[in-house]
């Protein structure tokens, strides 16, 4: 449905049950590379074949030639792709990194090792059709978005031509409408046609802790950055108000938080946050240089 989740702490708070990526990837249920958004993302190998058709990246002569050996020997682990590879280290090391951007390969865990292996055509679709298809897969995903936002949201993988005229495609077809949906904002707006009636009367009161690791913050980041600051912050929810919001650093099994800023009742919310991730919650406090110390004493005799 929304084409891919980014890390167990999205899928935890959009699945009815957990969702344990990493070891479904290591099974080989599910597969992992840099999809649309252009961050790493845990999918099906169908999806991921839409992705690569999507970007349609183009082959050079050396991806072609690491590609082949892929293809031939699949899986394969990273030390035998580069002993069989007929280019040298270096350039065999920007194929690979040019062939994983464009999705023509994956990793894969094999033996419990890493190693690599193609994705199939999506014969079934043209390029531009793919590009349609995950263009509006997104805005359903969240039922509103104005052409900008959508250009910053997919990582200017798509130009600003391309979204108007897709966003024009999709009005003509009766799934959208456009118009200044956001009180006090002179933006124009594509929102879904079957959820016109409902645009400012749904109720949303959960309390939840939002992570950079959540494509929900990269469609918010714009409004996280203009409250706090930074884009990039991990978030505490009240409703749809952001109460809290905190700087943030991902070890393997910790979340070291700074910079703590907001409601304190937020706190709580990360306790029950790191008991549903299985995750240490590590809160550093660094201490002020005299110029800040002499900004919050300056601040605080107003």
């Amino acid at each position: 449905k929304l084409g891919g989740l980014r890390s167990r702490f999205e899928a935890n708070l959009k699945t009815a049950v957990p969702a344990p990526l990493h070891r479904l990837h290591k099974q080989g249920s599910v597969c992992a590379g840099r999809a649309i958004p252009e961050y790493y993302t845990y999918t099906t190998l169908k999806e991921m074949a839409i992705y690569k058709k999507a970007k349609n990246r183009k082959l050079s002569d050396y991806m072609e030639t690491v590609l082949a050996v892929v293809k031939d020997k699949e899986p394969v682990k990273r030390r035998q792709l580069f002993t069989l590879s007929p280019l040298g280290y270096g350039s065999t090391t920007e194929a690979l990194k040019k062939l994983a951007d464009g999705l023509h390969v994956i990793g894969t865990s094999t033996d419990g090792r890493y190693a690599y292996t193609s994705v199939p055509d999506a014969e079934e679709m043209t390029p531009r059709e793919a590009r349609k298809f995950v263009l509006k897969r997104i805005i359903d995903s969240y039922g509103i978005f104005s052409a900008e936002k959508l250009a910053q949201y997919t990582s200017h993988e798509y130009k600003m031509d391309e979204i108007r005229r897709t966003l024009r495609q999709l009005e003509k077809e009766g799934h959208l409408v456009k118009g200044f949906f956001l009180e006090g904002d002179d933006t124009l707006h594509w929102a879904l046609k079957e959820d016109l009636d409902k645009l400012g009367k749904i109720k949303f009161k959960e309390r939840f802790i939002l992570t950079p690791r959540d494509n929900l913050s990269v469609y918010l980041r714009e409004e996280i950055r203009q409250k706090w600051n930074s884009g990039y912050r991990m978030v505490a929810f009240d409703g749809t108000e952001m109460i809290a919001a905190f700087k943030v650093r991902f070890r393997k099994r910790e979340i070291v938080i700074t910079d703590f800023e907001g409601d304190t009742g937020a706190r709580n919310l990360l306790k029950d946050f790191s008991v549903e991730n299985d995750v240490r919650i590590v809160e550093e406090h660094k201490e002020m240089d005299d110029w800040e110390m002499v900004m919050w004493y300056e601040k605080m005799r107003g």
